[in-house]
């Protein structure tokens, strides 16, 4: 009899935490899982302490593979899973012991994707999701974009159906928001979704060493934004999608702007570029993706104008002081 949750685990480079993660979903209060740990290459003793783990648990399956990076780790998990629902784990991260049985309370037959918040365990602070009980797949994929809810496949639980037509493409290179992609793909097919602020169901553990802790360049973040565009357009002429998209691609630059990635030369040429290629057409759309990069550069300039406001002020402070 099939199991009814599969925990995946993508697996690369995690022999100090790896312990401390397999052994909390092991300890959890619901029964009838099954792990899949997928080695992604790994080059530490991460694969030798799966194999350990596989031994000890017949609920432990483990697969070896060549380094793909974590996303194609995850599909390659989700194709050997054999439980209704997914649930995907970090390897050096845990989830609490009651995590598996307080979603699978929410369930009541009509959800595709129930996600609890997590809990930081670097700062003792919880993601509370903004968007709060039943969404549909529209408004969950408007929510993602808005940063209102987790944009990872964290702390959730995912029916296993929805990936029936999923194949993840992006390059391994894309290190961060290719879980977020994965979720916009995969709501193309769902129907309802609960967000549950009253279900602590993860722990993240911050980790120095992640990818998730440096940025990922420009040019990447540009490839990451023409996938993203290409599977928004199957939900049809949604204005709230098409402004919730311009937003995150604003915050996405605001950051590599803050990160000295982008310049002001820079800014125009990516203007240029989302002018040329919006997700929609109609001239209001227009309007509005224009209102808000210009806003942009407005902002980024009155950054600049108060930095010289504030080295003139020093500058005429220790003039005075001297006289």
């Amino acid at each position: 009899m099939n199991p009814k949750i599969s925990v995946i685990v993508p697996v690369y480079k995690a022999e100090k935490y790896l312990h401390r993660c397999v052994d909390s979903i092991l300890a959890q209060t619901f029964t009838d899982f099954e792990v899949l740990l997928i080695d992604d290459g790994s080059p530490d003793r991460s694969g030798e302490i799966c194999d350990e783990y596989a031994k000890k648990d017949v609920r432990i399956h483990v697969y070896h593979q060549q380094n793909c990076g974590a996303g194609a780790a995850r599909e390659f998990g989700v194709n050997k899973a054999s439980g209704t629902w997914i649930m995907f784990v970090d390897s050096d991260d845990t989830i609490p012991g009651d995590s598996l049985e307080n979603l699978l309370l929410k369930d009541n037959g009509e959800y595709d994707i129930i996600s609890g918040i997590y809990h930081n365990l670097h700062n003792n602070t919880y993601f509370i999701h903004e968007r709060d009980g039943v969404l549909t797949n529209t408004e969950y994929v408007s929510a993602l974009l808005n940063g209102q809810t987790i944009d990872g496949p964290c702390a959730k639980i995912i029916k296993k159906t929805l990936f029936h037509s999923y194949h993840m493409v992006t390059p391994k290179e894309i290190r961060q928001n290719e879980d977020m992609l994965m979720l916009i793909i995969i709501s193309k097919v769902a129907k309802k979704v609960l967000m549950c602020n009253d279900v602590v169901s993860y722990n993240y553990i911050y980790n120095p060493n992640s990818a998730r802790t440096s940025l990922m360049p420009l040019v990447q973040w540009l490839t990451l934004f023409n996938y993203i565009e290409k599977h928004l357009t199957s939900f049809g002429e949604d204005l709230s999608i098409s402004y919730s998209f311009v937003k995150y691609r604003i915050q996405r630059l605001q950051w590599c702007r803050n990160a000295g990635m982008v310049t002001p030369i820079k800014f125009r040429e990516i203007k240029k570029l989302y002018d040329e290629s919006l997700l929609f057409s109609s001239d209001d759309e227009i309007r509005e993706e224009r209102i808000i990069l210009k806003y942009l550069i407005i902002q980024y300039i009155g950054i600049l104008y108060r930095n010289f406001k504030k080295v003139l002020k020093q500058k005429i402070k220790k003039i005075i002081d001297r006289q």
